[in-house]
């Protein structure tokens, strides 16, 4: 049996990326995965923002990425779109499972295979015991990356959760361009097509887990009116946490990182790069034997994931009928920069001079 100084729950995004944080500064940790292999899954459509790559200066490797996005298009119930064309990439689209392989061959630590843990409890002498189906650990640290619905996680409401479908098909089409639509098939969602790299699309869509419809059978209705028929290559179905912020996202020496500690900006449901921040930060505040450095770039972060929520509560209060006339307005919109929350608070600003009455009606109704 191992007795390691940390003990991370998770072998995914966040996990992962918490142990290269610790390797920065070789710590003493073991990481604890259900399944019995690592990049198990391609449960993820896989975009990144490059902008908070950038920002914290995170690298990833060319084999582990299947396209750049260089284009946006947001189109709109009677199809009429709205372009951006940006001036650089602006979001990565990442191999799920290749990723998460590279991954794993690169950290230093050990990674504990089919094992799930069922409980970790603290003991009077400052450790953790860490219970799983096969073993006991004792470890001074806890690192919880196990999911929104994993060990000891707070759980999320149902009206902060969305379900993902995703469908990806062989289809040519323009490279290095996202679309995203707005449609009675996704309600209080959109559905998106983007390049998915090697002549594949990525065609999926999203919606509140409380409305009654189908989202598999709203997607191939999608895809049929729009001819996009090909060979399907995978395909998944999973529930997103889009809730608010937690306030702390540590207490005392265990820490929760990527979907366990809620990093899902919560007006797209993209996650990755709230895993791959939440995970490493966590992982090197560790050298200093506390997560004091962790909570701290929360306290700065936790405004970006609040202000997405703040959005997702705005759309969820438009209907397609003003998501329409909004959009219109945003024909003449032009980015300024590649950062995604500027420009977010920057596209709420051109609007809210422009259609004051429907935005405050929004607002007013979920304040």
């Amino acid at each position: 049996m191992l007795d390691p100084d940390i003990v991370i729950i998770g072998g995914g995004t966040a996990g992962l990326y918490s142990a290269l944080g610790i390797d920065s500064w070789d710590g003493n940790y073991i990481v604890i995965e259900e399944k019995n292999n690592i990049g198990w899954s391609e449960r993820t459509t896989g975009g990144i923002a490059k902008y908070w790559l950038d920002k914290y200066g995170i690298h990833l490797p060319d084999e582990v990425i299947s396209t750049k996005i260089r284009s946006d298009e947001i189109i709109w119930k009677n199809f009429t779109t709205y372009r951006v064309l940006y001036n650089g990439d602006i979001r990565y689209v990442i191999k799920p499972i290749e990723f998460l392989r590279y991954l794993g061959n690169k950290i230093k630590g050990q990674i504990v295979l089919g094992e799930r843990v069922l409980g970790y409890r603290k003991m009077n002498d400052n450790l953790f015991k860490v219970l799983t189906n096969k073993n006991t650990y004792i470890s001074k640290f806890i690192i919880n990356a196990s999911g929104p619905f994993g060990v000891k996680v707070k759980a999320v409401d149902r009206h902060d959760m969305i379900i993902g479908y995703e469908r990806g098909i062989k289809r040519k089409d323009i490279e290095h361009k996202i679309r995203i639509f707005f449609s009675d098939l996704a309600p209080m969602g959109y559905l998106w097509d983007f390049d998915g790299g090697n002549g594949t699309r990525r065609e999926g869509l999203g919606f509140p887990v409380y409305i009654p419809m189908n989202p598999k059978k709203n997607l191939l209705a999608f895809l049929h009116a729009q001819n996009w028929d090909g060979e399907v290559v995978h395909e998944f179905s999973h529930p997103i946490p889009v809730a608010y912020p937690l306030d702390e996202v540590s207490m005392g020496n265990v820490a929760y990182v990527g979907d366990a500690g809620r990093f899902v900006f919560a007006s797209t449901g993209g996650g990755i790069q709230g895993a791959i921040l939440s995970g490493y930060n966590a992982g090197i505040s560790l050298k200093h034997g506390n997560f004091d450095a962790y909570d701290l770039w929360y306290y700065n972060f936790r405004k970006y994931l609040l202000r997405h929520y703040k959005i997702k509560k705005l759309l969820y209060s438009f209907t397609l009928e003003e998501i329409d006339n909004l959009l219109y307005i945003l024909k003449d919109y032009k980015p300024k920069t590649l950062n995604p929350i500027a420009e977010l608070s920057r596209v709420v600003g051109y609007l809210m001079v422009r259609k004051p009455k429907i935005i405050l009606n929004a607002i007013k109704s979920w304040v």
